[in-house]
């Protein structure tokens, strides 16, 4: 099975990360991004030829970040790795959830809520650098 991106998707994965609601906050990480909202938190990787690093990527810095984070919070909530192209994305075994990138916003934005208020309020204190 292939997913395809649609053709009016945003051009970049930081475009459609800056096209997020105000729920959620983007942090700037070493050539990838930290999503944290009211639905979890996300490291987002962006493939760029070789989908098996990014997706080896994402999953190294989201326990990377579960171990920053846990120096912070008393309480962790699960880091999920997500590796976000605009190729055309092939099902398979991956190291990390992979997604055409104009679906940054349903697979983000969209589901329950699974970080408290108290916890989205210490997260967006971290010291990671916003997305412009």
């Amino acid at each position: 099975m292939m997913l395809y991106p649609r053709r009016n998707a945003a051009t970049t994965v930081a475009d459609s990360l800056r096209d997020l609601s105000e729920l959620h906050t983007v942090y700037v990480l070493d050539g990838a991004w930290l999503v944290v909202g009211p639905t979890g938190i996300f490291v987002i990787t962006e493939e760029l030829d070789d989908l098996a690093r990014g997706c080896e990527r994402a999953r190294g810095l989201a326990t990377q970040v579960r171990l920053e984070l846990s120096n912070e919070l008393a309480w962790v909530p699960f880091v999920d790795a997500v590796c976000a192209s605009t190729k055309p994305v092939t099902t398979g075994e991956h190291t990390s959830s992979v997604i055409p990138a104009n679906l940054i916003e349903v697979t983000v934005g969209s589901g329950p809520q699974t970080v408290d208020a108290e916890t989205l309020a210490h997260l967006r204190l971290l010291r990671y650098r916003l997305l412009d």
